[in-house]
C-alpha cells in the first residue's frame, strides 16, 4: 500500500522548480536544497527523475513562454513591433498589433503542441 504524501502536486512542483534553479543559477546541490528544506535526499531525486521523465513524455505540459521588455523600443503609434515568444520546443514572432482572442488562439495551439 502506498503512504499518502504530505506534499500536494503543486507543492512537489513548486520545490522542483525551486531546487533547479537554485542549481543552475546559485550551484547549490540538491542534497543541500534538501538538507536546507527537511527533505528526504532521496525523495527529492525521485521528485526530480520522475518530473524529468514526465517532462520528456508531456511537453505540452511545459510550455514556458518568457516575455521580456526592450528599453530600447519606443514604437511610434504606426510602428508595429514584433513579440518574440520562446517556448521549449520554438520560437515565434507575433505583432504586437494582435488582439487578445488571436493571442489566446495562439498561445492555446503552443500549448497544445505535443
Amino acid at each position: 500500500m502506498q503512504r499518502k504524501s504530505k506534499y500536494s502536486k503543486e507543492q512537489k512542483q513548486q520545490i522542483i522548480e525551486d531546487c533547479l534553479n537554485r542549481k543552475e543559477k546559485e550551484g547549490f546541490s540538491i542534497a543541500a536544497y534538501a538538507r536546507q528544506n527537511n527533505i528526504s535526499r532521496q525523495t527529492l531525486y525521485t521528485w526530480i527523475e520522475n518530473f524529468k521523465k514526465n517532462e520528456i513524455s508531456k511537453p505540452q505540459n511545459l510550455v514556458k513562454l518568457t516575455l521580456r521588455q526592450n528599453d530600447n523600443i519606443n514604437p511610434t503609434n504606426n510602428e508595429i513591433i514584433n513579440i518574440k515568444i520562446n517556448t521549449t520546443f520554438c520560437s515565434i514572432d507575433v505583432p504586437s498589433s494582435l488582439d487578445e482572442d488571436s493571442l489566446i488562439k495562439i498561445l492555446t495551439a503552443l500549448k497544445g503542441v505535443s
